[in-house]
């Protein structure tokens, strides 16, 4: 299932940027984001999983928008920029102190 519009990787930082406030670059280098991930401290099992799925997801390509969240729920589906400002201002990528 799909929003309403087609983003791409780069579309949908740019959107969570704006919703956060914090510019987010998208740089399609899986080997970049594991290495600086695993600098992070960040588990190994979890950036390998992260990075598969961009992989795939990748190789999927821009996913066209199609009317299943309408056809399904009988209302149009939200834009990821409502989607984000909403998840911004729950919280959701709020600092996590460890």
């Amino acid at each position: 299932m799909t929003g309403p519009d087609a983003l791409s990787f780069a579309d949908a930082l740019a959107a969570i940027g704006r919703a956060t406030g914090l510019p987010q670059v998208f740089r399609g280098d899986k080997d970049t984001y594991r290495a600086g991930q695993l600098a992070r401290g960040r588990p190994a099992e979890t950036v390998e999983r992260e990075t598969g799925a961009y992989t795939s997801l990748a190789a999927l390509g821009d996913a066209r928008p199609s009317d299943t969240v309408r056809r399904v729920t009988g209302r149009h589906p939200k834009t990821f920029e409502i989607y984000v400002r909403e998840a911004a201002a729950s919280g959701a990528w709020a600092p996590r102190t460890p």
